[in-house]
């Protein structure tokens, strides 16, 4: 048996008269209890049990125990199996399999836009900011801010990890909380469901970025082909735009369809990969503006990249630049928008919070062929110090 103990004291309603208050309590009461019977009249331990912090950190906890176990049962069945020449029939009727859960219906990768209140059970790899945020309210912060660079995963943090965790009253009474969501230019719609004020999201790590990929999938009843998530992870790399590219890539991947119910390695390489993916993408998004907001395109990435030459040839790399300088023609603009609509651009803010839009991957310069070309046949005019 594994038994598991929260370590964090639970939060109790202010309010003194409050009825939950007085249940809350009782519980603490009977789960200090419990917990004392591991203690023999003697002092010494009648058994064990694993402390966590937060629910993040105990399910890394019992996944990594039940790794272990199952792991032990496995070695001992295959042990005696090898053991065993002839076998007989059980007398004992078989034990029912619990159900598993429903699974998800479509496409468990929801691609360049972000996740919502529905999409909260296939949302993955984002715990420990979850448990970050919910944690701040319980101790009385009632104002704060989630930012971070474009595509980092903000409204999705708040609306497929947080509210749901409210909804579900993580905190005493927060399942009666009203959220209000105002976007710029929109009208608000009612959704029911620590130190520094300001909680940052700046990128997943690997280990995040792999339950974004894999465990989406196992909820939809989706398996990938052997060494396919981690080809992924290596493509998208950890770059300002990753996490919007890698999700527009998984729901290409997804679309591309699956052979019995097997993300296939052949799929991803049908479409380019991520590379391939940012590539069509570009293209796409250029081909939908206005002729003026197209020939401002050499313009506009004159100043976002530069290029240097070495001994194998002309490299480019990105530069951030001020939104302000790329914007000043009404042209530039409309290209600047389209491209961080579709999220092959990014903004972010400098230590002055003034606006800088960078491009989200270097993928797009080395695979987006209209701007490859063009890198290539003019290195001169794109290199900002070769023309000086």
């Amino acid at each position: 048996m594994l038994v598991y103990r929260r370590k964090e004291v639970p939060s109790l309603p202010l309010d003194l008269d409050d009825a939950e208050r007085e249940e809350k309590l009782r519980q603490w009461r009977l789960v200090r209890t419990f917990f004392q019977s591991f203690t023999n009249a003697d002092q010494s331990q009648g058994g064990g049990y694993n402390d966590y912090d937060t629910p993040d950190s105990f399910e890394k906890k019992l996944s990594a125990h039940l790794k272990e176990i199952f792991h032990q049962l496995l070695t001992a069945h295959e042990e005696q199996a090898d053991a065993l020449t002839t076998s007989t029939p059980s007398a004992t009727p078989e034990a029912k399999p619990l159900p598993a859960p429903e699974l998800w219906r479509g496409s468990p990768f929801p691609g360049l836009r972000a996740f919502g209140l529905a999409d909260a059970p296939i949302y993955f790899g984002r715990g420990r900011e979850t448990d970050g945020l919910i944690r701040r309210l319980s101790e009385g912060q009632r104002f704060i801010a989630v930012v971070g660079a474009s595509g980092s995963g903000k409204s999705s943090l708040v609306a497929a990890g947080l509210l749901p965790r409210l909804a579900a009253n993580a905190i005493p009474g927060s399942r009666d909380w009203v959220a209000l969501r105002l976007t710029p230019g929109g009208q608000s719609t009612d959704e029911k469901p620590g130190d520094n004020p300001f909680a940052a999201l700046a990128t997943p790590d690997r280990l995040a970025l792999e339950d974004m990929i894999t465990r989406p999938a196992a909820r939809a009843g989706l398996v990938f082909e052997e060494g396919l998530p981690r080809r992924i992870l290596d493509d998208t790399g950890e770059e300002p735009g990753a996490l919007p590219l890698l999700a527009f890539s998984l729901s290409e991947l997804y679309e591309s369809g699956q052979s019995g119910g097997t993300l296939s390695t052949d799929a991803y390489e049908g479409f380019g990969g991520v590379q391939g993916a940012i590539s069509r993408r570009a293209e796409t998004t250029f081909s939908k503006l206005d002729p003026q907001a197209q020939a401002a395109l050499h313009d506009v990435f004159r100043e976002l990249i530069e290029v240097e030459e070495t001994s194998s040839g002309w490299v480019a790399t990105r530069r951030r630049v001020a939104h302000g300088v790329l914007t000043a023609d009404p042209s530039a603009r409309r290209l600047v928008e389209a491209f961080c609509h579709a999220r092959l651009l990014v903004s972010d803010e400098d230590a002055q919070r003034q606006p800088l839009i960078e491009v989200a991957h270097e993928a797009l310069l080395s695979q987006w062929t209209r701007l490859r070309d063009w890198i290539a046949a003019t290195p001169a005019k794109t290199c900002r110090r070769c023309a000086m």
